[in-house]
């Protein structure tokens, strides 16, 4: 027969001091995400390149040319700072808060940045190579003259967003959200736009060669003298787009189609076979 014995005191005690050690361990770990004393160092110095300042509030800090390269910022608040011209490569910012900062000629290079909001941010001339920037916030962001050459930016939101001048060649932004994005001059050469929408965006000049926009939407997009040489227009949405002087000869995938509520000018060049009315 098996009889249960009741636990000895000496034992239960040792249980009860374990347990409540293990949880004061685990409140303090949600208490003070961030480290302690490497915040104190930010405010002492101004840098803090590797430091752990995961859910951190700096909203009061000046960190303008400050050193947070490979920095744990996950989850910080930053809405508002001036962090022009700081090093932030390599730093984790996933779901960071920055709406409205300041990150002119910033160095983001290979920073995490998904799901960080960057709604009415400043990022002119900043370095954005290699980022990720997947379900990322930059609605109304200023990235005018920005370099973001291959980032992933994959599902993100760039409503509004001014992209003037920017590098964009091989990036990744399928199925983003671009709706009226200001992209006159952007180069987005080797880029990947399927699925996103750009509906009435402003692409005049802008090089797209090789571009892929399967299923793109550009309907009432400006695209006035804009190189699409070798771009894929598979099922890509073409009403009322203005291709005036663009460079559509050696377009893949275009049908007459797609062009029947388009137009352009004498200058837009097509495919062998195809025709666009003039635009009134």
């Amino acid at each position: 027969m098996y009889i249960e014995h009741s636990p000895r005191p000496a034992t239960l005690i040792f249980h009860l001091t374990t347990m409540a050690f293990v949880s004061a361990v685990l409140w303090g770990t949600a208490a003070f995400a961030f480290s302690e004393s490497d915040l104190a160092k930010l405010k002492k110095t101004g840098s803090c390149a590797g430091c752990d300042l995961k859910e951190a509030d700096l909203r009061k800090f000046n960190l303008a040319k400050a050193d947070l390269s490979k920095a744990n910022l996950r989850e910080v608040e930053l809405k508002g700072v001036d962090l022009s011209g700081a090093n932030l490569s390599g730093a984790d910012l996933r779901h960071a808060e920055l709406e409205g900062a300041k990150l002119d000629g910033a160095n983001l290079k290979k920073a995490k940045l998904r799901y960080a909001d960057f709604e009415k941010a400043s990022l002119r001339g900043a370095q954005l190579q290699q980022a990720d920037l997947r379900q990322s916030d930059f609605e109304r962001a200023d990235l005018a003259d920005a370099n973001l050459e291959k980032v992933d930016a994959r599902d993100f939101e760039a409503k509004r967003a001014r992209f003037n001048g920017t590098n964009l060649h091989g990036a990744d932004l399928r199925f983003g959200d671009l709706e009226r994005a200001r992209m006159a001059g952007v180069r987005l050469d080797d880029a990947r736009l399927d699925g996103a929408d750009l509906e009435r965006a402003n692409l005049k000049g802008a090089s797209l060669k090789g571009a892929s926009f399967k299923r793109t939407n550009l309907e009432r997009v400006n695209l006035i003298g804009a190189n699409l040489s070798g771009a894929v227009l598979d099922g890509t949405r073409l009403v009322k787009a203005n291709l005036s002087s663009a460079s559509l000869r050696t377009a893949k995938k275009l049908k007459q189609e797609q062009l029947r509520r388009a137009c352009g000018n004498k200058e837009t060049t097509l495919p062998a076979g195809l025709t666009l009315r003039i635009c009134e």
